[in-house]
């Protein structure tokens, strides 16, 4: 799936109300860049130090600040392997929210930096982390999913029934070349 088509998808589907959180990554720049941010204070993104493995935390915070919001995690694999453990926490203290993984089995942005300075990319690439498998071992529904429609359609239905999800798109790292 094309990266514009995930957050183009997300945003036609969610109300205006949601707040979105964005983990540290290629993703990162894919949702500041493309979110309609049509609210104020619902958009929620590291920065500065950019600490990795933010988004779930954050999304975590944000439900329980504020209940009857929709709330969108935007992370990577690499960051959401760091701590989707939280998932469990989540679910236990009745904070539900949506989380969008993009797998590219890569520190995607770390390197395209290290490509644009002409290194060779060195410890950025890991072996596929089934995000599905993780996300149902802390007890939340979780699908996979390179369709935009069958995207949309389910994470609307999650913030319909106010439950948490996890929803696994494969994307191509090439195509963040393209993007940024």
């Amino acid at each position: 799936m094309w990266p514009g088509d995930i957050v183009e998808s997300l945003a036609a589907a969610l109300p205006p109300e949601t707040i979105v959180t964005t983990d540290v990554g290629s993703h990162k720049y894919l949702f500041g860049q493309y979110w309609p941010s049509r609210q104020p204070e619902t958009f929620w993104m590291s920065n500065g130090l950019s600490g990795m493995a933010y988004g779930l935390s954050a999304a975590i915070g944000a439900k329980l600040a504020r209940p009857d919001a929709p709330v969108l995690a935007a992370v990577g694999d690499g960051g959401f392997s760091m701590n989707a453990q939280e998932l469990e926490s989540a679910d236990r203290v009745g904070a539900p929210f949506v989380t969008v993984v993009l797998e590219d089995q890569s520190y995607s942005l770390i390197k395209l930096s290290q490509e644009g300075k002409k290194l060779e990319p060195y410890r950025v690439d890991f072996r596929p982390i089934d995000t599905v498998m993780m996300a149902e071992s802390c007890g939340v529904d979780a699908l996979r999913t390179t369709n935009p429609d069958e995207l949309a359609s389910a994470a609307k239905h999650a913030v319909e029934r106010r439950r948490s999800l996890v929803i696994a798109v494969p994307v191509h790292y090439a195509d963040y070349r393209r993007l940024f």
